[in-house]
């Protein structure tokens, strides 16, 4: 009898936002936010706990500091409000070639640069510039 053999499956989230639109999609199915997606400074930015909770990554908000981190796996990314530094892994980490591109407060809610942080946690990225559709694809084992 052959030895039985584990084989890794692979497991897909697709996340799709629109900008000014607080409807938004996991693998299909419709969910409602309490903010929407807005573009600043040519840049998309929205509340990150909509990609970061599906993905099971940490997220905390650090008021005295107004510092965001996010973490998953091996991956740590602290971000700063009205800063377009990060750190990522513990090192210094533009968010852009556009100094301008930093998180905000928007509303009361922490708005960040959706393509630094999805892509620093290790996702797939698209824009779709015709319907303002921002599709993350997360891929794990």
């Amino acid at each position: 009898m052959a030895p039985m053999i584990a084989i890794a499956q692979e497991h897909t989230l697709k996340l799709v936002f629109r900008i000014d639109s607080s409807t938004y999609t996991i693998n299909g199915i419709e969910y409602q936010m309490d903010a929407y997606p807005v573009i600043r400074q040519n840049r998309a930015f929205l509340p990150i706990r909509f990609v970061v909770d599906p993905i099971g990554a940490f997220l905390s908000w650090e008021g005295h500091e107004r510092k965001v981190i996010i973490g998953i796996e091996n991956k740590k990314i602290e971000l700063w409000i009205d800063k377009p530094m990060a750190k990522v892994n513990g090192i210094d980490t533009p968010i852009d070639t556009d100094p301008e591109v930093m998180p905000f407060i928007l509303q009361g809610r922490t708005m960040l640069p959706i393509r630094f942080v999805a892509e620093n946690l290790g996702a797939q990225v698209n824009w779709d510039t015709e319907t303002k559709e921002i599709e993350i694809i997360w891929t794990t084992e």
